[in-house]
């Protein structure tokens, strides 16, 4: 998975929730995405569930990895992984109006009445991936329990673009693979107005560093003689460091992604972090 699951440009993100609990009014639509309860959608600091957590549905409820949904759109949303599709489509319907005046020569007038969207999703996914089941399992409850998405696409790759609003599940189909592997169809149609951030200023969303991989990409200096340890980190971000047997550093992972960060800012691990041992590392938010 780790080969396709960077294989598009895009990043969509879906939480399930009631019906009951959408915001008709649409008033918090207008807020950044984020991450978070007090913004649209709570992202969980963009990384996605680990392949193989335990995903359930019961009475309405969702259990993910451990964590209870309360369905009301506050939940940690899910990343779909694998993804070779993620296209919005929208349309405008209109109304004919008929004259006979001078002015229009005869000619009909086309009148915009309403607007509507929708969400191609397809992609490439193993069976035990999170965000897979619970996509399932919200579209194959959506009449049964009432059941809607909050959603937020990400990208393309190298923008800082954002789509997102509210959505009813439709249209599952699949493909069985080899082995473990599916490849699925699924659309999401609108529900109410959706929002298009078309330049967030190269802002990255609250909790959006994620996990940095040891690429010459990302670092500037690797640092040597390290040992595992929590990551003290430059800002109020907060991880721990992996490495190998050498003490050569092959991830910084990200548990609380901090604030303020920007696409291009440097980010330091301190040296001694967390009771570990070794140089400095160095890398850049890309």
């Amino acid at each position: 998975m780790a080969a396709i699951s960077t294989a598009f440009g895009y990043d969509v993100f879906l939480v399930p929730l009631a019906n009951a609990n959408v915001d008709t009014a649409f008033t918090n639509i207008t807020s950044a995405y984020g991450n978070g309860a007090t913004n649209f959608i709570n992202t969980g600091g963009l990384a996605p569930y680990a392949t193989g957590v335990p995903v359930s549905y019961s009475g309405g409820i969702f259990t993910v990895d451990g964590d209870t949904y309360a369905m009301d759109g506050t939940d940690r949303a899910v990343k779909l992984v694998g993804l070779t599709n993620a296209s919005l489509e929208t349309d405008t319907n209109s109304e004919e109006v008929v004259t006979y005046d001078s002015t229009t020569g005869g000619f009909n007038l086309s009148l915009p009445t309403s607007k509507s969207w929708s969400l191609s999703l397809a992609g490439v996914a193993d069976f035990g991936d999170a965000g897979y089941h619970v996509l399932r399992l919200t579209e194959q409850n959506t009449v049964a329990d009432a059941l809607r998405v909050k959603l937020v696409r990400i990208g393309p790759t190298g923008t800082t673009e954002a789509v997102y609003g509210y959505g009813t599940l439709s249209g599952y189909t699949e493909s069985i693979e080899a082995g473990s592997i599916v490849s699925w169809e699924a659309s999401i149609e609108g529900y109410g107005k959706y929002l298009t951030d078309l330049d967030l200023n190269g802002a990255v969303p609250t909790g959006a560093i994620a996990t940095f991989e040891a690429t010459l990409q990302t670092f500037t200096a690797f640092g040597t003689g390290l040992s595992g340890a929590a990551a003290t980190l430059s800002g109020d971000a907060t991880g721990t460091v992996d490495t190998d047997g050498s003490g050569n550093l092959t991830a910084i992972n990200i548990t609380s992604g901090g604030t303020g960060y920007s696409v291009g800012d440097t980010v330091y691990v301190a040296e001694d972090a967390g009771g570990g041992s070794g140089s400095g590392v160095v890398a850049t938010i890309s």
